[in-house]
């Protein structure tokens, strides 16, 4: 008898601690569940303030359809003008960064926006003429010219500057991103596709739960790039 109210005993004992786990993990999901819920919609918040605020410093920007935090802006051939088949900015270019990258960069580094964004891509795109390798390596010479001349040919704070510094990389999509309604034969379409965007990255749940339990780094420090337009 006695061995059978202890076993009894360890029994409800067992249960017991297998319930209680049970409901900890069931709180922890709804914790969890919930953090993300509220975050999810801080960034959605800032993402529509963000939007609003650079649309009236004359900049168009749109959601990333893939990505919901995730902002693009796109800047037209027309605009950069780069020469044929070549990756340095003619006057106009240089000019059109000259108004646009102050107005970007302003923006960006306002106190509600600069904790807010975690990367900036700008990632260069060609038609399709040419073979997938030479149009990879050309878009992204342009998308280093864009940077290139955004840190030395622009006049920005040094706050603004060490935003490129600290947050943009860019990249080379080539011809794999062709705008819809293709068609080969069409100069205005491969125009269009002939262009350059800005990718803004806003922190998602992931990294504010880091920042939370990280110390915030210091401003980086980078040599200078030197401009050979």
């Amino acid at each position: 008898m006695a061995k059978s109210a202890e076993g009894g005993f360890l029994n409800s004992i067992t249960d017991l601690m297998t319930s209680l786990f049970v409901v900890f993990v069931l709180l922890l999901i709804a914790f969890i569940n919930r953090s993300y819920a509220e975050t999810r919609e801080k960034s959605l918040t800032v993402r529509e303030s963000l939007i609003k605020e650079l649309n009236a410093s004359g900049i168009l920007a749109t959601v990333d359809p893939k990505d919901p935090l995730m902002l693009l802006i796109i800047v037209r051939e027309k605009d950069l003008q780069f020469d044929y088949n070549k990756s340095n900015l003619k006057p106009k270019g240089q000019e059109y960064l000259m108004k646009f990258i102050p107005s970007l960069s302003a923006v960006l580094t306002r106190p509600q926006f600069d904790r807010e964004v975690q990367s900036i891509v700008i990632e260069g795109h060609t038609d399709s003429n040419g073979n997938d390798e030479h149009n990879l390596r050309l878009s992204q010479d342009r998308s280093f010219e864009v940077l290139r001349f955004a840190l030395n040919g622009c006049h920005v704070s040094e706050l603004q500057r060490n935003l490129f510094l600290d947050k943009v990389s860019v990249n080379g999509r080539g011809e794999r991103d062709l705008l819809s309604n293709k068609n080969l034969d069409d100069e205005a379409w491969k125009a269009q596709c002939r262009r350059v965007e800005f990718k803004i990255r806003l922190r998602g749940f992931e990294q504010r739960s880091a920042n939370k339990n990280s110390i915030e780094p210091k401003p980086l420090k980078s040599e200078k790039i030197e401009n050979d337009t």
